[in-house]
């Protein structure tokens, strides 16, 4: 019998680097950061979130820019890699949705659309 699972994250924040746009065997990738604070005792902490959109998602992110607010939803993936012979966890989202809340200056055409 299989149980039944959810892997599903939901982020609002500041995009904190364009995105770096990659092909990865004729598939369009762009990778990219989100900031989103929480608070800690009497402080405010930034937590970074990297994020990769594939495809389509790619498409419709790809000119979001440093300072954008936007919303983001998709999966928690891990990937583990090994470096100087220490194993490292490397967690990313997968995004599957998106909109762009505000920029973070004025642009000519929009790109607010959520999908």
């Amino acid at each position: 019998m299989s149980e039944d699972t959810l892997n599903t994250i939901t982020i609002m924040g500041r995009v904190g680097s364009d995105a770096e746009i990659k092909d990865i065997h004729g598939n369009k990738l762009a990778e990219f950061s989100v900031a989103t604070d929480r608070i800690s005792k009497d402080r405010k902490i930034a937590d970074w979130h990297r994020v990769k959109a594939w495809r389509y998602t790619a498409d419709r992110v790809q000119n979001w820019e440093k300072g954008d607010y936007v919303w983001v939803e998709g999966e928690l993936v891990s990937d583990q890699y090994e470096k100087n012979g220490i194993k490292i966890t490397a967690w990313s989202i997968v995004m599957k949705r998106g909109q762009r809340i505000t920029a973070a200056r004025p642009r000519q055409v929009g790109g607010g659309s959520q999908w």
